[in-house]
């Protein structure tokens, strides 16, 4: 959104105060990374239990309660954070920032500014949304859908 307003150089200034308001606020071993248009990947090695994880995201959320300046504009922006975890959520990158990508977009769902940890129903729930599209599709190749007209009276 800050792209479409106020421009791209607005936007490249937004993300680097992001990044270095989250980066202020982590420890040096834990790692930030841009992953992709608005979107940071957060690494955190050595993590004993979930509460950890929780106190980080916590943090991260605190970063954005206070407005960005952009040039002499203050602007509001949310966070909206998925989490999956080494090894149960994934065992390789690629499912693990499939997961976390999966219970970030859970987060927005939920109303932004907030964290979700990834779970195994995110999963299933994906799995039979995709199974229904395809079936939809398969049937209104094979033509099986039908049209049916039924009057509403009221006497």
């Amino acid at each position: 959104m800050i792209n479409d307003s106020l421009g791209h150089d607005h936007g490249d200034i937004l993300l680097r105060s992001v990044s270095e308001r989250a980066t202020a606020r982590l420890r040096e071993f834990e790692m930030l990374a841009r992953f992709g248009g608005d979107e940071f990947v957060l690494v955190l090695p050595r993590v004993e239990d979930s509460r950890e994880v929780e106190i980080v995201a916590e943090k991260v959320i605190d970063v954005f309660s206070r407005p960005f300046l952009l040039d002499d504009l203050e602007v509001y922006v949310t966070s909206s954070i998925g989490i999956a975890l080494y090894p149960e959520d994934g065992e390789n990158k690629t499912n693990l920032l499939k997961n976390a990508d999966m219970a970030m977009y859970r987060a927005k769902e939920s109303g932004r500014n907030r964290f979700q940890f990834f779970t195994q129903s995110m999963n299933r729930e994906l799995n039979r949304r995709q199974d229904l599209e395809i079936r939809l599709r398969q049937a209104l190749q094979l033509e099986q859908f039908g049209l049916h007209y039924q009057p509403q009276l009221d006497l």
